[in-house]
């Protein structure tokens, strides 16, 4: 398998969608995520996590806005 680095989107079978960078075929860096029930997050990844700053919506229209660590 071709490693995946850079900018570019991947939309898995389920219909979860990733737009953003990608480092060693991971979401990595700045990406904006979006799952098939309506749930959405945008800010930082770090090896397929939300990590650092970023923006979780739930589908009820509850926001968490502020940090990350390894996903949670």
């Amino acid at each position: 398998m071709n490693e995946i680095c850079g900018t570019g989107t991947y939309i898995w079978s389920d219909g979860k969608k990733y737009q953003g960078e990608w480092l060693n075929n991971k979401m990595h860096c700045h990406g904006h995520l979006i799952w098939p029930d309506g749930k959405e997050y945008i800010g930082e990844f770090a090896e397929d996590k939300r990590h650092g700053n970023g923006k979780f919506k739930w589908k009820d229209g509850r926001e968490y806005n502020g940090q990350w660590l390894k996903g949670k």
